[in-house]
């Protein structure tokens, strides 16, 4: 099924970002006004031209004759003792070492059983690295409008300047049919309204959560007393979320069609991303994220600026974290999403390079 194919292909964002991700941060659509990303961003588009009309009409009825069953996260929940990938870091100079995990940022862990590496490497720890503690700003006034002014445009345009007619009129009927539109969002930069779009579509899972992996090691951090720091800042979040082209924005969001709203249909993308992660078998998920075959050529650099915006600058920033958390002897259990981790630009491969030893533990 081409159309699940190309849903995974962007799906992959889910675990490329942390606090602000939508699908980590879904609540009810009132508490969704300053939120960020869109994994699963699905586009009619995906579907090849050499498709049938037939095959197309096909996979939706059958995406909603599946949508008659309650989607929930236990049903992508295919083994339950998963096992991630994990490295152990060393700067050969000091000795000093330190555990990178790549995580699923929407995984309620109350649904499996974390093995145990994991485990003991939190217990050896003195306390956890995420990409950002978003509880930090839920709980300061000041920092939620930091977040919304990185979300909005602050020229005094809309939505509408940057996107064209048939894309707005799209993206504001899929959250208006998920009784999730409100007018301020007018003035969010497209990049947000993907990620609201988005949102609507992950709330039909029963289970998707807020309280995902980094929250339950964070909460476990306070409760420990053990410290919990921040990778990145709130602006480069934010900045990630939104660095879509208008074009690539409006494409994206004017080809977003309602049967990909279907909880079956992110169920299906789900399951994908679980499967990969339980196993650790991340590095498909650099691929898909880079696969530019079904975008249009006058969209592709388009596509590799958000890529290098969105993985691969973050990569090297994350990088250089973890290089000064070896070099100031801070032991931390450093969780990032498990595609910054894909392929030979990841973030181990990168400390690779500045000379750490690197050992995949699991």
């Amino acid at each position: 099924m081409k159309i699940i194919r190309t849903a995974v292909l962007l799906s992959a964002l889910v675990l490329t970002c942390s606090a602000v991700s939508c699908e980590e941060y879904v609540e009810s659509s009132e508490s969704r006004k300053s939120k960020g990303i869109l994994p699963s961003i699905t586009t009619t588009e995906a579907v090849s031209e050499t498709e049938s009309e037939s095959e197309s009409t096909s996979e939706t009825e059958s995406n909603t004759e599946e949508s008659s069953e309650p989607a929930s996260v236990s049903s992508f929940i295919n083994d339950t003792t998963p096992e991630p990938a994990m490295w152990k870091v060393t700067d050969p100079a000091t000795g000093n070492s330190i555990n990178l995990i790549g995580t699923l940022h929407i995984l309620d862990l109350n649904e499996i059983t974390l093995p145990d590496y994991i485990l003991e490497a939190y217990d050896e720890c003195e306390g956890v690295a995420v990409e950002y503690d978003m509880s930090d700003v839920m709980s300061d006034t000041t920092k939620m409008q930091e977040l919304a002014s990185y979300l909005i445009y602050t020229d005094g345009s809309k939505v509408t300047d940057h996107i064209s007619k048939e894309a707005y009129e799209n993206g504001k009927k899929l959250l208006e049919d998920a009784n999730a539109y409100n007018p301020i969002y007018d003035s969010y930069k497209a990049g947000a309204w993907l990620d609201l779009i988005q949102s609507a579509a992950s709330s039909k899972v029963e289970g998707v959560t807020a309280a995902g992996f980094e929250t339950y090691f964070t909460d476990m951090c306070r409760k420990d007393g053990k410290e919990v720091v921040n990778i990145e800042t709130l602006e480069i979040q934010a900045n990630a979320l939104t660095a879509y082209s208008d074009d690539y924005a409006d494409y994206l969001i004017k080809n977003y069609k309602v049967e990909n709203v279907d909880p079956a249909v992110t169920n299906l993308q789900l399951s994908f991303m679980y499967d990969k992660w339980a196993t650790g078998d991340i590095d498909c998920f650099v691929e898909l994220f880079t696969d530019n075959s079904q975008v249009p050529d006058d969209l592709k650099d388009d596509q590799e600026d958000f890529n290098n915006k969105m993985l691969f600058d973050r990569n090297k920033g994350m990088a250089e974290k973890a290089s000064e958390y070896l070099k100031e002897g801070k032991k931390y259990l450093f969780m990032v999403g498990s595609a910054h981790y894909a392929g030979d630009k990841g973030v181990d491969d990168l400390l690779k390079d500045m000379g750490y030893e690197v050992e995949r533990v699991a």
